[in-house]
């Protein structure tokens, strides 16, 4: 239960609003995007809050949905990067779901608040040498 209450009830809300905003606008395609996009989301948060560990892959999965999604809520107002090494395969690590959402979210909402540039939210992945740490 704490894990599926991670997600900010707010961002539902808005999601919601962003979709009804496309709809005002006849912006049909986008409103369809987004809504495949938020649905796939809620299924995810759905799925992942069940169990106990997921593959980092899937969290990452998860986080690129959820990072779009944002994107398209605030147009021109951050790049976001997913960077790690190719050698790493991110199916061998396992975290607790939706671990990073609430990290993301607040990066999101926080640090381009009163900034007039474009920002960059960058999450790096490393492994360490002896391949049992991971530092995200």
């Amino acid at each position: 239960n704490a894990l599926r209450n991670q997600m900010n009830p707010h961002f539902v809300y808005n999601a919601l609003n962003s979709i009804q905003n496309y709809i005002f606008k006849k912006d049909t395609e986008n409103a369809n995007h987004y809504l495949t996009q938020f649905s796939r989301l809620m299924r995810s948060i759905l799925e992942l809050s069940k169990l106990e560990y997921i593959s980092l892959q899937r969290e990452v999965e998860f986080l690129k949905n959820y990072m779009e999604l944002e994107q398209m809520r605030f147009p021109n107002q951050f790049d976001f990067q997913i960077n790690f090494d190719e050698s790493i395969f991110l199916e061998d690590y396992f975290i607790p779901p939706l671990l990073l959402q609430p990290i993301l979210e607040n990066s999101v909402k926080y640090a381009f608040k009163n900034v007039d540039y474009k920002g960059l939210i960058e999450l790096i992945i490393e492994v360490f040498e002896d391949k049992n740490q991971i530092n995200i």
